[in-house]
This record gives C-alpha cells, structure tokens and sequence, in this order.
C-alpha cells in the first residue's frame, strides 16, 4: 500500500466530514448550554444587594503569557491542520515514526513499535483522532483566558460574600482522634 491509497485517503476524508458534523453539533450544543447558564448567572448577579463585595476584577493576563498561549495554540492547529494531508495515514509510520525509533533507547523503541502497530491496524481511525487533538488543543490555547468568563474571581466572589459555602467549625472529638470540620449547627457528639 502506498502512502497516498485513495482507499485510505477517500476513507479518512469522510471519517473526518463525518465527525466535523459531530463535532459542530456539540459545539452549537455547547454554546447553547454556555448562553443560558450566562443568562442564569446574569439574573443571579442583578439579583445581589447593590451592597454585597462583588470583589476586584480578576488580574489581566501579562501580555507575555498571552502571547506564549496563543503563539502555541496557532502551532497546535496549523499542525492539525497539517495531518490532513492525504499522505498522513499511510505515510507517518514509515517516514517519521520508525526512523526516529531506529536511534532511541530501548524502552522508546517499544513505545514507538506500540505506536507504529496501533497506526498501522488502523490508520483512518488514528489518523482522524490526532487531528481533532491537535485542533482541540490548539482552539482551547487559543480561546481560553484567565480574565472574565473562567470563573475563578466568581468563586472567590461568592465566598467572600458568604454565599455557596457553609460556615464550619472544629469537632471535639471523632473516632480517629483527630479534628475534622463539620457544619456550624451540627451537634458535638462522642462517638460510640
């Protein structure tokens, strides 16, 4: 079988039309699902006192880390981007795989030897999961972002207002002999 078999090729381009109309599906679910919970939340947030510590923004992002995060991810699509070349299937195994496993130490050329058998046996199938990998990884370093919208200053937020967390405090005593926290309210009891 050579490298560009339009078998292979005819069989990894409709495994990947296929699950592009899977993967778009639950992506408009996705966004459907984030909307309403955004909908939530903004009725949540108009119904707080106008008095309640909404806390400090969250820290931008230094310019530097965004720049490292987004640079990488681009790499990461435009190598996804690259596996589907028609040649990918077939041609991976025997052009870059093996000649990088003649050179390695042993453990790697068991480990390269997995991998060239798995791909082998069923190239359409890897072929088509590396792709939706490198994309997905490339579009979440892309997308993602430590500012508004990651949640991480909401959970603060609601913690220092006191909502979504039970006031706690110290047992006395417990089987183990330790302290352990419990609810405010629950009784201290000796266990039997």
């Amino acid at each position: 079988m050579t490298a560009s078999d339009p078998t292979v090729v005819a069989a990894v381009r409709r495994a990947l039309a296929e699950q592009t109309v899977l993967v778009l599906t639950i992506l408009a679910a996705m966004g459907l699902a984030a909307a309403l919970w955004a909908a939530r939340r903004a009725r949540a947030d108009r119904a707080l006192p106008p008095a309640a510590d909404r806390g400090s923004p969250p820290p931008a992002e230094p310019t530097a880390r965004r720049l490292l995060r987004v640079g990488f991810g681009a790499l990461w699509i435009i190598d996804g981007a690259l596996q589907l070349q028609p040649s990918m299937a077939l041609g991976v195994v025997p052009r870059v795989i093996q000649p990088a496993a003649s050179g390695s130490p042993g453990w790697a050329r068991h480990l390269a030897s997995l991998a060239t058998a798995t791909w082998s046996y069923h190239p359409v199938s890897v072929a088509s999961a590396i792709v939706w990998v490198e994309i997905g990884l490339g579009a979440g370093l892309v997308m993602s972002s430590r500012g508004r919208g990651t949640g991480d200053h909401r959970a603060g937020r609601a913690c220092r207002a006191g909502v979504g967390r039970p006031r706690l405090r110290l047992n006395e005593r417990t089987e183990s002999g330790l302290e352990a926290l419990a609810p405010a309210g629950a009784g201290s009891r000796a266990p039997s």
